[in-house]
């Protein structure tokens, strides 16, 4: 069954044992405290984790208004619904990265834009879209019972004024985001760990399409 924002409401109220709301225009304070929380909780957890659901990959703009001042020569713009980078690339298919570079200076995220010294370049990361990270049809269980956690986090000062259901809630939370994100992780193909500084110079005329994390 898809999930609701009705639905992440009542099971977060439900969590801090109170009666839930039945629609969305209650007028009472657990649905109130829910409505103050609900955006930045789904802010929170779209950055606990590479989520499926929420991967975009897209060409990045270059913005030819802006000249770097030094260091980089291309300042890109960072998509609206950024949340969180997976891999950025030169090539569309993201092979190889762009950050499989022993001197960590292949590109800069600062002051909003994504400095370079290539273009054009490609990214796949987290998205807050509506069609994307925000689709609520789309999300698996374990996110949406780590999104009710969170939430009754958040809420249960106000609404219980229990220190002891909140400890207990903040526990709850950590093993659903864990058991949210291990899930996801199981979705990616296995990658191989990225080699470190002096097998990256010893075999750089060898290197593998798999011989890097993207994360």
């Amino acid at each position: 069954m898809a999930t609701s924002k009705l639905e992440i409401y009542q099971r977060a109220i439900l969590h801090c044992r109170q009666t839930p709301v039945t629609s969305l225009s209650e007028n009472n304070e657990a649905r109130r405290l829910c409505d103050i929380h609900y955006g930045p909780m789904l802010q929170s957890l779209m950055e606990a984790g590479f989520w499926t659901h929420a991967m975009r990959t897209t060409q990045i703009t270059v913005n030819n208004s802006v000249t770097p001042a030094f260091g980089y020569a291309y300042a890109h713009d960072i998509p609206a619904d950024f949340v969180r980078k997976y891999v950025v690339s030169a090539s569309e298919a993201l092979d190889p990265p762009l950050d499989y570079h022993t001197d960590g200076r292949a590109y800069l995220v600062e002051g909003g834009y994504l400095w370079s010294h290539v273009t054009p370049l490609y990214m796949r990361y987290t998205s807050s879209d509506a069609a994307y990270g925000l689709d609520l049809g789309r999300w698996p269980e374990r996110l949406t019972e780590a999104a009710c956690t969170e939430l009754a986090c958040r809420i249960a000062p106000k609404l219980t004024g229990s220190t002891e259901l909140q400890s207990s809630l903040m526990s709850l939370k950590a093993v659903a985001l864990g058991k949210a994100n291990t899930f996801e992780a199981l979705q990616q193909p296995t990658q191989a760990s990225r080699p470190g500084r002096w097998m990256s110079n010893r075999f750089s005329g060898r290197r593998s399409s798999l011989d890097y994390r993207r994360a």
